[in-house]
């Protein structure tokens, strides 16, 4: 990727899938930007790991992952890692599957 953006095409797309915690589905959207090189990549797949601490981004309330896309690519490009996620958890169906563990009568700690 480019140090800036300047094509749509280079800005991180989200992919959406499912996670199962305690037998509730809870749905998420995940933007990774990876901008190492090919021998960086190579480098830590020899390694096994990132050189460096993987960048996880949260969205606050009422954000979403793939609003700050320049964000998520400059926080990879001045990583030692060169690699950030920015994880957006389904508030809707997480809040959903708590009211419904309560009613089952879960209760939390």
């Amino acid at each position: 990727m480019p140090e800036s953006i300047q094509n749509p095409a280079d800005i991180p797309q989200p992919r959406r899938g499912e996670i199962e915690i305690d037998g509730e589905r809870l749905g998420y959207e995940l933007v990774e930007c990876d901008v190492r090189s090919d021998e960086q990549r190579q480098r830590g797949a020899e390694r096994g790991t990132l050189a460096g601490d993987l960048i996880i981004i949260l969205p606050g309330h009422g954000q979403t992952g793939d609003s700050a896309p320049r964000l998520i690519h400059r926080s990879a490009l001045h990583s030692q890692s060169k690699v950030a996620w920015c994880v957006d958890i389904d508030m809707l169906r997480c809040a959903q599957a708590i009211c419904a563990r309560r009613k089952r009568g879960v209760k939390y700690r």
